[in-house]
């Protein structure tokens, strides 16, 4: 975990109001992270990840290599997460 001076906590602010800014500032940046999450996956998104894939791979502008850990590379349709 980071290290970092919570900008919501004022130092006017009791404990308890303190505790609670740090709290409401969490569950935001809980529920953006899940909402940009859910745009990534997005059916949308996933296709214009295939199309690129495919131009790639097609017009062979990168080369796949093995490295001293081998799985280090992984093909997309492998069916393992990236």
């Amino acid at each position: 975990m980071q290290n970092k001076k919570n900008k919501s906590c004022d130092p006017a602010l009791s404990f308890e109001e303190c505790e609670l800014a740090i709290l409401r500032q969490a569950v935001d940046e809980t529920e953006k992270l899940q909402q940009e999450k859910k745009i990534a996956n997005s059916e949308e998104v996933q296709k214009m990840i295939a199309i690129v894939e495919k131009f790639i791979i097609d017009r062979r502008c990168i080369f796949w290599y093995a490295s001293q850990n081998e799985g280090a590379v992984q093909r997309r349709d492998d069916g393992d997460d990236l």
